[in-house]
């Protein structure tokens, strides 16, 4: 997604309680993390703040501190005690995409709020051109699993896993890893740095936490998703360019050694023969510049570098 999410609903569930008290206790604890959701809830809070003391902020759960004398809790369902959601508690319009933070204040359920994002753009045909490529498409998400798996099934991706943790990612990973799968892991957030640093290759969204970004391999350096495939194209085809040369490097010198054993070959043909040589080799790797991309990468690609190696 577009990682700006923002407030559609807000629902009162303590008597005598108004919204914009349930906005500003809320307000009071987020303004302690970095979460897209945390800022959403920020923006849709009045100006004056509370004050907070205490704080703890627990990645992929939520936030827990004194707000007014009072022990609030604000995240997941989980991380606030609910063993099952209560019955008055119902997506607004229907809605199943939206995302629930749950407010709880000295062990009472005091409110959730609902908040949605936007997909970027083409991430369906992004999907597919993975999945074209042989790539198998996984969606990891600490959203509650019903949002993760209507947003997952939109965008044609089989393989979804919802409300995980950081450590749940982690676990995810490694698990494939030990099955013997080579792992690509694209995130944005705070919450996905372990993952990234624990995958075969990860790379960072530009618009991502700087977190994310300083765990990651590479850093895609525009908004548009369509560089991922792009960029699986440009790894094979470099390291099959990288082969070739190998293979060539190897026959060259397979069939001229002998012959210069024997004597047959005088040092300035082999001078000569090396030159040759290596010229062929630099000639194919220089296939790689844009001119010898494939059409549909060339077309996608703007003036800009798309990706960027981390530091």
């Amino acid at each position: 997604t577009l990682g700006q999410p923002a407030l559609l609903h807000t629902q009162v569930l303590e008597p005598g309680l108004g919204e914009v008290e349930l906005l500003r206790l809320v307000a009071a604890l987020e303004r302690h993390s970095e979460h897209p959701m945390a800022k959403a809830l920020v923006r849709a809070a009045s100006d004056e703040a509370l004050p907070a003391s205490g704080v703890r902020n627990l990645p992929g759960r939520g936030l827990q501190g004194e707000v007014a004398g009072r022990v609030l809790r604000v995240g997941s369902a989980a991380f606030i005690g609910l063993d099952s959601i209560p019955e008055q508690v119902r997506p607004p319009l229907g809605q199943v995409q939206l995302t629930p933070v749950w407010v709880a204040a000295d062990d009472r359920l005091l409110g959730v709020c609902w908040l949605a994002d936007q997909p970027r753009s083409r991430v369906r045909e992004t999907v597919g051109e993975l999945q074209s490529l042989g790539l198998e498409v996984v969606l990891l998400s600490g959203d509650q699993p019903a949002a993760t798996q209507a947003f997952a099934q939109a965008m044609g991706i089989t393989i979804v896993r919802g409300g995980m943790s950081p450590e749940d990612k982690l676990s995810y990973v490694r698990e494939r890893q030990a099955q013997g799968a080579a792992v690509l892991m694209v995130g944005e957030g705070i919450n996905d740095a372990p993952v990234l640093a624990g995958a075969d290759v990860s790379l960072a969204m530009g618009s991502g936490t700087r977190i994310a970004q300083t765990q990651a391999d590479l850093i895609l350096m525009t908004d548009r998703l369509a560089a991922l495939p792009q960029a699986v194209r440009q790894a094979r085809r470099t390291l099959r360019i990288v082969r070739e040369n190998i293979v060539w490097a190897i026959a060259y010198n397979v069939l001229a050694l002998p012959i210069a054993a024997t004597g047959l070959l005088t040092p300035w043909l082999a001078a000569l023969g090396m030159s040759l040589s290596s010229l062929l080799v630099v000639g194919n790797a220089l296939r790689l510049g844009v001119g010898g991309a494939d059409p549909a990468a060339a077309a996608s690609r703007s003036a800009a570098p798309v990706l960027g190696a981390r530091s």
